[in-house]
């Protein structure tokens, strides 16, 4: 029917001319643009829908618009797709076909929820920290979770509990009209490193991130992703002390938590070495974390104080960001 009549002006539609877009990046963007705009003129009958791929198409936009580096419209798609997700039926019932359907919807809900959820952040589009709620249950498990499944489903549920972490650690240290003393601040950073801690050792042996693996391993995607996602976490642990060392205002227990504010640093810009040239929805968020890291870096060099506590070879990281920096530069306007 395609070959005679076109392609169609449904959702289903729409989302073929997605995966064509995703699939098309690595050939030529002309091409995968195409793709791309095609896609979008099929979006305006989808926004008064709530199905499931109504609520794909919106999110798949956002993965595309991620990967060419358009984060704001990127986050439009995922609010979109989010506001799909919020009509999703809950009607109960004990039709199997109904009870595995549910369950595919709150995969794609907690997909949009986690994605729209960073980008806010980190677009500093939320002044209010009180308002990073996120929702009190996990998602369920499909029936019959078979072996081959279940390194992605511990995945996706430790992904989910570690951006649960991070907001409860964003929702203490930064709470609006909120004085917290130093002791009282360096006490709730030993709690949040003990929960911390506790989720690193709740990973199953194949999502272990202290164990060596080849890149070649099916398993270290997931690790590669955990591993970011765990920095992340430290970074706003250590951060409200790495400001106030730079700005000359250290503390004497606060030293112990410098250092691991800068070893972060320079963990992170080598942990992500391997794709500071590949396209890919993380990369704009790679790019930002990976300046932000090698710009902290630099300021600690800059003061007294912080410079004894910089981690060894943190220097080859500072060029490491500049070459990757200049490799993407053509790509956006705030590079």
């Amino acid at each position: 029917m395609v070959r005679f009549n076109g392609i169609g002006w449904d959702a289903t539609s729409c989302l073929l001319l997605l995966l064509y877009a995703h699939g098309s990046i690595s050939k030529g963007f002309l091409q995968a643009e195409a793709y791309f705009l095609a896609a979008q003129k099929r979006m305006g009958m989808l926004l008064c829908r709530n199905g499931a791929i109504e609520a794909q198409c919106f999110f798949l936009a956002g993965v595309y618009l991620m990967a060419t580096l358009r984060p704001v419209g990127a986050w439009r798609m995922f609010v979109q797709a989010l506001a799909c997700c919020q009509g999703f039926s809950t009607q109960s019932t004990n039709d199997s076909r109904y009870e595995d359907e549910w369950n595919t919807k709150q995969r794609i809900y907690w997909t949009c929820f986690k994605s729209e959820l960073e980008l806010r952040l980190e677009l500093n589009l939320q002044k209010n920290v009180l308002d990073l709620s996120y929702p009190t249950f996990f998602p369920s498990p499909p029936d019959g979770l078979k072996t081959k499944d279940e390194a992605a489903w511990y995945f996706y549920l430790a992904e989910i509990a570690l951006r649960r972490l991070e907001n409860r650690i964003l929702g203490y240290l930064y709470r609006p009209d909120t004085a917290i003393s130093e002791s009282t601040m360096v006490y709730a950073i030993l709690d949040f490193e003990e929960q911390k801690d506790a989720w690193f050792r709740s990973l199953p042996e194949a999502l272990a991130l202290d164990v060596e693996t080849p890149n070649t391993d099916q398993y270290e995607p997931f690790r590669f992703i955990l591993r970011g996602h765990f920095l992340d976490c430290q970074e706003t642990m250590y951060w409200h002390f790495l400001v106030e060392a730079i700005y000359g205002r250290v503390h004497a227990s606060s030293d112990v938590f410098l250092r691991k504010g800068l070893k972060v640093c320079v963990d992170r810009i080598q942990q992500n070495q391997s794709g500071f040239y590949h396209r890919h929805h993380g990369t704009w968020l790679m790019l930002r974390s990976c300046t932000r890291s090698a710009l902290v870096l630099l300021a600690a060099e800059r003061c007294t104080n912080l410079v004894h506590l910089l981690p060894l070879g943190w220097e080859e990281t500072i060029f490491d960001v500049a070459k990757m920096l200049k490799f993407w530069k053509d790509e956006s306007s705030d590079l």
